[in-house]
């Protein structure tokens, strides 16, 4: 008997039990996880960058993560947020130049690009020596690739080493004349071809962008309007005794500079805004302007991307955007991402 209310009462249990689950699986309790914390980070960014913004104070902090972390100590409560930022757009404020030239060339490429401002912002460059043979750590950490003097370019290996470069961010600046027939990385990369004869050229011309989507306007507004004030037409199309160069679609919206009776007779071209050829004007009498205009290039074609900060190692974070603008001696646009996160 004893052991019949044992059987029974365990039965009940067992029952209870299964009961118990089967409640829980048909009919789950309802529970509410607030997104308080992450909201906050997203309030917390967007405030900050307006506070920054209204007392004239963003366009600093874009570029001086010191000055950016010191203030948002002040501004930011919370100490177990932290913080990181990032800019799209504008010229670096290191600027990485791998250069396949010579050593006085060098020189003379560091001596003009010393003393670089933009909007009061202190632009600096640094060199590296690189050959064409094979992607190497000088061009892999470059911001731009400057390849100055007539070279014979025509073995692929070049090509595929450029193509390969371009793959990133990184743009290139040719610093050429010729005298023998385009290879395939002037044709292919540069996009040139062989004009035939001068002609009578007398003057050269600085041709204005129609639009601001023209490939050449970033690098108009550069050489007009900014680093160190406005500038006069760099004489030096006219002056060529070597070949006479034209864009290879035959479109002449990518020329910057060029002759004044001959639309399409060039020396500088773009093929897009990362990649733009110049005629080699130190071949002749040069001065501040010509000088300034290669420096307007390799700003323009120079990577203005910053390596995103990895988040791997925060448990959440938001990158918040904005959009600013700046325009004491140039017109500059560019994007400020601010990050805000929790590492545990």
């Amino acid at each position: 008997m004893k052991n019949k209310s044992f059987v029974s009462m365990l039965e009940m249990i067992t029952v209870v039990v299964v009961l118990y689950v089967a409640f829980g699986i048909f009919f789950p309790g309802f529970s509410y996880k607030t997104k308080w914390s992450e909201a906050l980070l997203l309030q917390t960014a967007r405030d900050a960058m307006l506070t920054a913004d209204r007392i004239g104070k963003l366009h600093e902090y874009s570029f001086n993560p010191t000055s950016l972390q010191n203030f948002l100590s002040g501004v930011i409560t919370n100490e177990s947020i932290i913080s990181w930022s990032n800019t799209e757009g504008a010229v670096k404020s290191q600027v990485v130049i791998a250069c396949n030239c010579t050593n006085d060339q060098m020189v003379r490429l560091n001596s003009w690009m010393v003393g670089l401002s933009i909007n009061g912002r202190q632009i600096n460059t640094e060199q590296c020596y690189t050959n064409l043979e094979f992607i190497n750590p000088c061009i892999v950490s470059s911001d731009v690739l400057v390849i100055w003097g007539e070279k014979d370019l025509s073995s692929p290996v070049y090509y595929s080493t450029l193509q390969e470069y371009l793959k990133g961010d990184g743009g290139i600046v040719e610093i050429a004349d010729f005298s023998r027939q385009l290879d395939p990385v002037q044709t292919g990369i540069f996009g040139l071809k062989d004009g035939g004869a001068w002609g009578s050229p007398t003057a050269d011309i600085v041709i204005k962008p129609a639009t601001a989507s023209s490939t050449t306007y970033q690098a108009y507004k550069t050489y007009i309007n900014g680093l160190k004030g406005n500038s006069t037409i760099p004489e030096f199309c006219y002056h060529s005794t070597t070949k006479k160069i034209i864009p290879l679609d035959g479109d002449n919206s990518k020329i910057l500079v060029r002759v004044d009776n001959d639309p399409s007779a060039s020396c500088v071209i773009f093929n897009s805004t990362r990649i733009t050829w110049i005629a080699d004007f130190t071949n002749n009498i040069y001065n501040y302007n010509h000088t300034k205009l290669l420096t307007s290039l390799l700003l323009t074609a120079s990577n203005k991307k910053i390596k995103a900060t990895s988040l791997s190692n925060i448990r959440t974070g938001y990158i918040t955007s904005y959009i600013n603008v700046k325009n004491t001696d140039m017109f500059e646009v560019y994007k400020l991402d601010l990050g805000l996160g929790y590492p545990y």
